[in-house]
């Protein structure tokens, strides 16, 4: 069985649609071929990342689960604090931070006017 991406969902819907006739089939053929040409235009992008790109966001990956332990570890750090324990900016804990909240993986608090992180 193939794997159902929206490229296979969408091209086997048009096919099963070449053979239906309705009032605004036209249009519907229209918009999914537009949808269409839209899903392969993202899915090449992705394939022309560089090597750099490709291992800078590996780097960025392997950095946020660094920060994610280290949260874990401690319950209720600030970026600063994280900033410190790594020897890097406070702004690329902080992306790294929202990067985990955004995924769920860490909860952020505010106390005393100051951002707290928990896992």
């Amino acid at each position: 069985m193939t794997k159902m991406t929206k490229k296979v969902a969408l091209s086997t819907a048009m096919t099963a649609l070449e053979t239906v006739e309705f009032a605004e089939k036209e249009a519907v053929m229209e918009k999914l071929a537009s949808m269409l040409a839209q899903v392969e235009k993202e899915a090449s992008r992705e394939k022309s990342k560089g090597p750099k790109a490709l291992a800078k966001e590996a780097e960025s990956v392997a950095f946020a689960q660094k920060v994610r332990e280290f949260v874990v570890e401690r319950e209720g750090v600030s970026a600063k604090e994280c900033a410190v324990e790594f020897g890097v900016s406070p702004q690329k804990v902080s992306a790294a931070l929202s990067k985990l909240v955004k995924a769920g993986e860490v909860k952020r608090e505010v106390v005393k006017g100051k951002a707290v992180f928990t896992a």
